[in-house]
């Protein structure tokens, strides 16, 4: 072969993988624009390898329990709150039970109890479970053998888990206790609990108040395929007006736009984005704002 040839043949080929190699910089740098516009243009939607990477999707069942909802002292927004998730959860057509003002444990323990067997016995027709609690609430502080609280170094009480006030006067469960119930139920299925309620502790509520500090610490789930979320860290108020709770705002009306194409856990890490920076003030100038929390054991992605 000519020498002429060959050195034509080698620039074809130069040509030919440059021209590849503009091609695949052009696909890079559509990828990084696309990933850096999804949260300010519509949301782009990338398709994990395999279908098994991602729960099947279809019809749910959401539960909403309401404290305090229809007495003499409503929670500020309860009623919103109700109005706003279902809207949400019909719009996906799930199944929405509606419970509110439970008084005691046992009561709770019942609709737990009753809802799971419904789910169970229809496990074909239910393909992922919510269950969301709205009430007041308060922290559960670290003690020693005779019940003398122990502060961090700072003085400030350390909250080690939370409670969720009933109607019964002086009653409250755990959240711990109402994650455990969730033991072996819709196996390989997703479970979404969500808890609303101060955690912080009464009367000390400003040395907590910036409950960015206590975003570390949320209810961690012991079994797979479940994710527990809380409106705010161990320690923290969950701040309401007359709109309803900031966490059920900004995931169920300002997020609503994200669900069709986003993984949930990505909508969760825009919800805390969101709510991490809201602020209002009070008319003696104190400063209310809230870190959401959640932790996960998911295995799969979650797509409503």
């Amino acid at each position: 072969m000519e020498e002429k040839e060959v050195k034509t043949r080698a620039s074809a080929i130069d040509e030919k993988a440059s021209e590849e190699g503009e091609k695949s910089r052009a696909m890079s740098e559509t990828l990084v624009s696309r990933a850096t516009r999804s949260y300010i243009g519509p949301p782009v939607y990338i398709k994990p390898r395999f279908q098994d990477e991602i729960y099947t999707r279809g019809r749910g069942y959401a539960l909403y329990i309401s404290n305090f909802y229809e007495k003499s002292r409503p929670r500020l927004g309860a009623e919103q709150d109700e109005v706003t998730i279902k809207t949400f959860f019909e719009g996906f057509d799930y199944e929405y039970d509606f419970r509110s003002d439970v008084k005691t444990p046992n009561e709770l323990w019942e609709i737990i109890n009753d809802v799971k067997t419904k789910v169970e016995r229809n496990k074909e027709k239910y393909k992922s479970f919510f269950i969301i609690i709205s009430s007041h609430g308060k922290g559960i502080t670290l003690r020693n053998e005779v019940g003398r609280e122990l502060p961090d170094d700072e003085g400030k009480p350390i909250v080690v888990a939370d409670n969720i006030q009933l109607l019964e006067p002086n009653t409250f469960v755990r959240v711990d206790q109402i994650v455990s119930k969730f033991k072996d139920f819709m196996t390989d299925k997703p479970k979404v609990l969500m808890f609303q309620n101060c955690r912080n502790v009464p009367g000390v509520e400003k040395l907590v108040s910036d409950s960015k500090d206590f975003c570390y610490s949320g209810t961690i789930p012991q079994i797979a395929d479940m994710v527990v979320i809380h409106d705010t860290g161990k320690g923290g108020k969950g701040w309401v007006d007359r709109n309803g709770a900031w966490m059920f705002q900004c995931l169920f009306v300002d997020c609503r736009h994200m669900y069709d194409n986003e993984h949930f856990l990505d909508v969760l890490t825009q919800m805390n984005h969101i709510v991490s920076r809201r602020e209002d003030r009070d008319k003696s100038g104190f400063i209310a704002n809230q870190m959401p929390c959640f932790t996960s054991t998911f295995t799969k992605f979650f797509y409503l």
